[in-house]
């Protein structure tokens, strides 16, 4: 779901869970985290505002500062949503 969400261009978190409910599932903000924190360990995704931040500091963000989060795919990432198959 989160590399189709940023499969055209960069999201923010809230663009991402946005779109989460708009496919109908149902997930919270910490199991979304915890998603995006797995995705960039694995080098699909990259964060791309703001600059420099961890992924201990994403897992560690607040409701508050985590709005501001934006995330895009990497070439690793674009290749393996390229492999998808929705059938």
């Amino acid at each position: 779901m989160i590399l189709d969400a940023l499969k055209d261009d960069s999201e923010s978190i809230v663009q991402i869970t946005e779109y989460i409910k708009y496919l109908k599932m149902s997930y919270s903000m910490d199991a979304i985290i915890e998603e995006l924190a797995k995705l960039l360990e694995e080098d699909f995704i990259e964060i791309v505002y703001p600059n420099g931040i961890t992924i201990t500091e994403l897992r560690n963000a607040t409701n508050k500062n985590i709005t501001d989060f934006w995330f895009g795919l990497t070439s690793k990432g674009e290749h393996e949503w390229s492999l998808i198959n929705y059938d």
